[in-house]
């Protein structure tokens, strides 16, 4: 079972190294989402342990995403975005303390809308990176490259 669980991480390794850095943040939203849903399903089964974890989780996530934004180039929009998983990570533990899931919910509705345009941007990205590749292909001089 060990070989097994090594070779997925082997593979997640992989897949992180190749994606693009929108990718990568899509990711991480797709990741504190889920964290989300868990903790929120720990909270209705009352399973105290499991909605500790998952709320743990979703908040490195959360931080992760508030300390990888450039606020000197990023301008207004890293601003709003760091003010924005601020709040985020406020509401997170005040979900967690009351054990309130209206307040899971709230979140879990900004982190979809957000991983929505993170994915959009990401798919938009990659796309644009592949037609320029398909029009360096196109272009090279017949003999070159392969």
């Amino acid at each position: 079972m060990s070989s097994a669980r090594n070779a997925a991480a082997a593979y997640k390794q992989q897949d992180i190294r190749s994606e693009s850095p929108l990718a990568l943040v899509a990711s991480v939203y797709e990741l504190v989402s889920s964290e989300i849903g868990k903790a929120r399903a720990a909270l209705a089964a009352r399973d105290w342990a499991t909605k500790g974890r998952a709320v743990h989780v979703a908040g490195r996530g959360l931080s992760l995403l508030q300390c990888s934004l450039n606020v000197e180039e990023g301008g207004d929009v890293a601003h709003n975005l760091d003010r924005v998983y601020a709040y985020l990570l406020v509401r997170l533990s005040a979900a967690h303390l009351a054990n309130d899931d209206s307040i899971f919910a709230e979140i879990a509705d900004h982190v979809k809308e957000l991983g929505s345009a993170w994915r959009a941007a990401a798919r938009g990205h990659d796309s644009s990176r592949r037609d320029a590749t398909d029009a360096d292909r196109r272009a090279e001089p017949i003999g070159v490259g392969g």
